[in-house]
Parts: structure tokens; sequence; C-alpha cells
């Protein structure tokens, strides 16, 4: 069984992050296939990214795919799912995929810090009707980081909280889920009636009449995508009931897409959070119940003016307990893009995987710019001096 990872970078990223990412999910996931998509940036280095991406192509031909396409991931344009679309629709024409190979989706601020494959092809895929893999710590109780993320990183399969969520898949109960607020929009979008129909806003709204055969009023699903897999199968069933409808692949990877969900408070839209895991509930509802397994990436929130000894948190995650509670857990989702606290996890989780086996050269050196590999770019482009490419 193959797995195949879809990875979202962000264009404004140092490189040496980039190189992380890539170094990480080849050598931990054991990938078949890396297709990496740079998102449009606010200094639009994004064309830059990949192209010095691409210079680890000539070593592993057919391995890291690097899609020409360019999204605007970012509050009020594209979800990251549009950006995962685009990069399963390249695998699919450059690649011929088995029906049970695994499609996983990773995000540019999740790093991999132990080996993960053997998980990801143990479990048929990841669901949970909400956050079980979700922890918030408290600045001012430095004492109990521990106990916080013991509380909010739920044990698999053992715990209580993850017999109470399947029974409640099982029954198929989303009231805790309908009571968030973030997920109010996407619940009004499938309790209306009327397919098709937009309000007065302009949103789009899905009704539960003989024209939506695809989206249901219930029941409906909250969960992070990082670190989320599924197999090739299902990626191809959901992609192909997505074509001609309200949430059309090409709409959804369109910057300017129609019947954008905005979610208060976060301003945004949040497709990624919704769309797979309501479909798999809906569509494959015995798989839910009898096949899902926890994503993979533990969601460690931060108070953004942090202060938190990250040395601390990260020894919870290097415990031989906690990790035997939690064989899911082998990647943390770090808080806050561009925080000192994520560049503290990026020197502290690196693997150990020489340079030398990604065929990189000390340089990469396009018509514009001169870039030393993981260091700080020399510029020679007026208007980009100063950038951190």
């Amino acid at each position: 069984m193959a797995i195949h990872a879809s990875l979202g970078l962000r264009g404004d990223d140092p490189f040496s992050l980039h190189l992380h990412q890539v170094r990480a999910a080849m050598h931990f996931l054991d990938l078949a296939t890396l297709t990496i998509h740079v998102s449009i940036g606010q200094h639009h280095l994004e064309r830059v990214a990949a192209r010095r991406l691409e210079s680890m192509q000539a070593a592993h031909a057919g391995t890291l795919l690097i899609n020409p396409r360019h999204l605007a991931v970012r509050s009020g344009s594209s979800s990251i799912m549009g950006a995962h679309l685009a990069n399963w629709m390249l695998l699919e024409r450059r690649h011929k995929l088995l029906p049970n190979d695994k499609f996983v989706l990773l995000a540019a601020n999740v790093f991999i810090f132990r080996p993960c494959a053997a998980f990801v092809r143990a479990h048929s895929l990841s669901f949970m009707k909400a956050e079980l893999t979700d922890a918030h710590v408290n600045e001012a109780d430095v004492r109990s980081i521990a106990s916080q993320l013991q509380a909010g990183l739920s044990a698999f399969p053992a715990s209580d909280r993850w017999r109470m969520m399947m029974k409640d898949v099982a029954m198929r109960r989303d009231d805790d889920v309908r009571v968030r607020s973030q997920s109010r929009t996407f619940r009004n979008m499938l309790s209306r009636t009327g397919f098709g129909s937009r309000d007065s806003s302009g949103l789009l709204y899905l009704g539960n009449d003989s024209a939506s055969s695809t989206w249901h009023r219930a029941p409906y699903a909250l969960m992070p995508h990082e670190g989320s897999f599924y197999p090739v199968w299902l990626m191809r069933n959901f992609v192909a009931n997505l074509t001609g409808g309200p949430f059309e692949p090409e709409h959804l990877m369109n910057n300017s897409a129609p019947g954008c969900v905005w979610l208060p408070p976060f301003n945004g839209c949040a497709y990624e959070e919704f769309l797979l895991p309501t479909f798999v509930w809906q569509h494959h509802y015995q798989l839910a119940v009898d096949a899902a397994s926890p994503i993979f990436a533990a969601r460690v929130w931060l108070p953004r003016r942090n202060t938190l000894d990250l040395s601390l948190l990260l020894a919870t995650f290097n415990d031989s307990v906690f990790l035997g509670d939690r064989p899911h857990l082998c990647a943390i989702k770090v808080p806050n893009s561009g925080s000192a606290a994520e560049q503290t996890f990026l020197r502290q989780l690196q693997p150990i995987v020489p340079l030398t086996d990604y065929g990189l050269r000390e340089r990469f050196v396009t018509d514009q710019v001169t870039l030393p590999i993981g260091g700080t770019p020399e510029l020679r482009w007026g208007n980009l001096k100063g950038m951190t490419a």
C-alpha cells in the first residue's frame, strides 16, 4: 500500500522551513509521492519558492511533484481545500494510483516528529465528528502543561472520549457540533431548502431535496484537516460528487469562488474542516463507524503572546507513556504561523535526514535571485531587497 501526500506551503516562509517539511514528510510517512502547492504570499515569492523546490526533483524523479498553480490561501480568499484539490488532480494526472493507496493532507505548520507510515497503513481512514486532537495550553499555568495536553489530546482507542464520540457517530448525533459558533454558516447551508439558492448576502445554500443528492441536512462533522488521510477510492468518490455541484472543484480552486463560507469569528473559508468529514459521515457511514481513526497531527493552541517555555511542552511529546497511549500522534501543528514558537518547534523537532539525500546544491540560482539553501537570500531585485524567501 503506497502513501501519497499533499503538502500546502506558504510562499513567504523561509526555504529552510520548506526544506524541513519536505524532509520530514518523505522520511516519516515513507511517501511514494509528495505533491506540493505553494500559496501566494504577501511578498509574492511563491514562484521563487516553487523553483527552489523544483531543484530537488532531479534526484527524486516522479516522487516530488511541484504544482505550477498558486492560490492565495488566506482569509478572504481560497481555502486550503482548493490547494489540496489542485494537488490531487495533478497527482491523478501524473501517477497511476491504486484504490487502497492512502492520500494524506498536510499543512505548512504541521511538523512530523516520529514515524507515522505504519499507523496510516493500519487504518482505513481518519474520521472524527469533532476535535479530539486539540489542546489549549494556558500561559498562566505553566506547571500543568502535561496535564493540559493529556486532557485535550485523547488517547486512542481506549479513551472514554473516543468511545463516546464513536457511539454518537453510530447514532448520527451531531448536536455538539451544531452548537459551535464556527459551524453556524455551514449548518445554515445544509439546513435551507432549495438547492443552489442564495440569500441577500450572496451565500450559497443547499437543500435536502431531490436535486441535492450529495449534501443533506444532517449529520455533519467538523474535523481538522491537518494529518487527515483517506483511501484513494474515497477521494475519487468525493471529487466526483463535488463535480457539477455548488462545491465544484474549480470553484474551490478559484480565488474568487462564489458561495465562500464565511465563518465568524475567523473571517475565512473553512471548506477543509467540513466537506470531507461530512461527506464521509453522510455517504460512507459504515466505514466511519467501523474503521475510523483520529487524524495524526495534534493542534496545540498557545496564547498569541506566548512566553511559555516550549521545552516543557516538547518534553510531554517525548514521554513514552504519553505517546504509548496515543499511537496516532506523529505530528504537531504549530500555532501562530511565523511566530517565534513556530521557529522553536522547527529547531527542536527537525529529524536527522542528510541534505544529500535530496540532491541539493548549496545554492539555487534563477535569473532574478541567488538563494543560499537555508539562509538569508541575497536578492538582486531592488523591490525584493530584505525579504525572506
